[in-house]
C-alpha cells in the first residue's frame, strides 16, 4: 500500500495510535505491579514490626519469671521454650538463661525442650555455656590445668553432684546433633574451622556412653559427629583399625598448612590427651602408633605462631602416650628410631654454631626427652643400648639439650 495515499495515511495513523496505546498500557501495567509489590513490602514490614513488638512484649512478660528462682524449675523451662520456639530472644540469651536453669533441679526433658530449637540454629553460645561447665568440672584438680602439657598425675578431677548433673543436661541437649540432617548445625559440624575452635567441648557433650552408640555416631551425616564417634570408639575398642585410620587421616600431620589446619589437629590430639577423663576409659592399643608418629615428625616451619602450634600438637601427643595404660609396644620402634637418628645427628655435629642450630631445630631436645622417658616406662625389653648412646653424648654437646642425658642415665641405674 502506498503510504502517500489516503488509505495508507489512515493505516499509518491507526498503527501509530495503537503503538502509543500499547506503550501507555505497558507503563500502567508496570506501575500497577510496582505499586502492588511496594504495598506488599510495606505490609510485610508492618507485619514484621508488629511481630517484633509482640515478641518484645512476650519476652518482657516472661523473662522475669524465668529468672525468678521461686517458680518451679520445669515451669521456668517451659516458659523459656515458648520464647525459644517463637524466636523472641536470641540464641545467646537462650543459652545464658539455660545456664541459670541448671542451678535449679530442672528435669532433663524440660531442659532439652527449652534449648534444642535455638541450639540447632546457633551452637556457639551453647558451647560457651557448656564449656564453662566442662572447665569448672575439670578445675576440681588443682595440680594441673587441662590446657597445659602436664599430667594429671595420681589425682583425678573432683566431680561434684552439681557438675555431673549440669554436664548430663548439656549432653542430653547436644544429643540432637547426632540426628541433624541439614541446616546451620550441619554446616557448622562439617566445618574444620568451627571444629578447630569447638571440638574439645563437643567431645564432652556429644557423648556416646557405650561402644555400640559410639559406632552409630560414625554413620552420622555430619563430619564432626563421625569424628567424635571414632575418637570415642578407640577408647572402647583399642584395636579398631578403622577408627584409628580415620583419626590419623583427620589430623594429617604432614599436610598441615593453614592456621585452621593446625588448630583442628590440636583439638583432636587434645581430645586424645584427655580421653581418660572425657570418655571414662583408659586410652590404649594401636592409637599409640599415630600418636608416636606425631610426636616424632619433625617439620621446618618458618611462621613462629604455626611453629608454636605444631610444638603444642606434638607435646600433647607425647602427653597422650604418657597417660596410656599400655603405651603400645607398636609405638616403641617409632620412638627408638627417632631417638637413634637424633643421637646420630648430635654425634656427627661439631662446632658451637652448628650445635646451637640443632638445639633450636629440636626445641632444646624437649620432645626427644619425652620420647626417652616414654621408652623408659614401656614394658618389655628396655632400650638399654639406646639409653647408653644418649648417656654417652659429651657434656659439651649435652649442654644444648638440658636433662636429656639425665633422663637416659636414670633408666640405666
Amino acid at each position: 500500500m502506498d503510504p502517500d495515499s489516503f488509505a495508507g495515511k489512515v493505516w499509518l495513523l491507526v498503527i501509530d495510535k495503537l503503538f502509543i496505546g500499547a506503550l501507555i498500557g505497558v507503563a500502567f501495567l508496570v506501575f500497577y505491579l510496582w505499586s502492588n509489590a511496594r504495598e506488599q513490602r510495606l505490609t510485610e514490614q508492618r507485619h514484621q514490626q508488629q511481630l517484633d513488638l509482640e515478641k518484645a512484649r512476650l519476652a518482657s512478660e516472661i523473662l522475669p519469671s524465668i529468672a525468678d528462682s521461686s517458680f518451679e524449675s520445669d515451669h521456668r523451662a517451659n516458659l523459656l521454650s515458648i520464647l525459644t520456639e517463637s524466636r523472641a530472644i536470641s540464641a545467646g540469651t537462650t543459652a545464658r538463661l539455660a545456664a541459670i536453669l541448671l542451678d535449679s533441679n530442672v528435669t532433663e526433658r524440660a531442659f532439652v525442650q527449652s534449648v534444642e530449637p535455638a541450639l540447632l540454629q546457633d551452637m556457639k553460645p551453647f558451647l560457651r555455656e557448656a564449656g564453662n561447665v566442662v572447665f569448672s568440672w575439670k578445675r576440681g584438680n588443682t595440680n594441673a590445668s587441662i590446657c597445659d602439657g602436664r599430667s594429671w598425675g595420681d589425682d583425678r578431677p573432683t566431680e561434684t553432684d552439681e557438675a555431673r548433673q549440669a554436664l548430663s543436661r548439656w549432653r542430653a541437649a547436644f544429643d540432637a546433633l547426632v540426628r541433624v540432617e541439614d541446616g546451620p548445625a550441619l554446616e557448622a559440624l562439617n566445618s574444620e574451622e568451627f571444629l578447630g575452635e569447638n571440638l574439645y567441648v563437643l567431645a564432652h557433650v556429644v557423648h556416646a556412653g557405650s561402644s555400640a552408640r559410639a559406632n552409630s555416631f560414625t554413620a552420622a551425616r555430619s563430619f564432626g559427629v563421625r569424628l567424635i564417634g571414632h575418637l570415642q570408639l578407640v577408647a572402647y575398642e583399642p584395636r579398631n583399625s578403622g577408627s584409628i585410620d580415620f583419626i590419623a587421616n583427620a589430623i594429617s600431620i604432614g599436610d598441615l598448612q593453614s592456621p585452621e589446619d593446625f588448630r583442628f589437629a590440636k583439638q583432636i590430639v587434645h581430645v586424645l590427651q584427655d580421653s581418660n577423663e572425657i570418655f571414662s576409659g583408659s586410652l590404649r592399643g594401636d592409637i599409640a602408633i599415630p600418636l608416636a608418629k606425631i610426636l616424632t615428625t619433625e617439620r621446618t616451619i618458618s611462621d613462629p605462631y604455626l611453629r608454636s602450634d605444631y610444638y603444642g600438637i606434638r607435646w600433647r601427643a607425647g602427653e597422650a602416650l604418657w597417660r596410656m595404660s599400655d603405651c603400645s609396644q607398636s609405638a616403641k620402634g617409632i620412638l627408638e628410631r627417632h631417638v637413634s637418628e637424633f643421637v646420630d645427628l648430635v654425634l656427627s655435629t661439631d662446632g658451637q654454631r652448628e650445635l646451637e642450630r640443632l638445639s633450636q631445630k629440636y626445641e632444646s631436645g624437649e620432645l626427644i626427652r619425652r620420647s626417652v622417658d616414654l621408652l623408659g616406662t614401656m614394658e618389655g625389653k628396655p632400650s638399654v643400648q639406646l639409653f647408653r648412646r644418649v648417656a654417652g653424648i659429651s657434656e659439651k654437646k649435652a649442654a644444648h639439650f638440658p636433662f636429656l642425658k639425665e633422663s637416659a642415665e636414670s633408666f640405666l641405674q
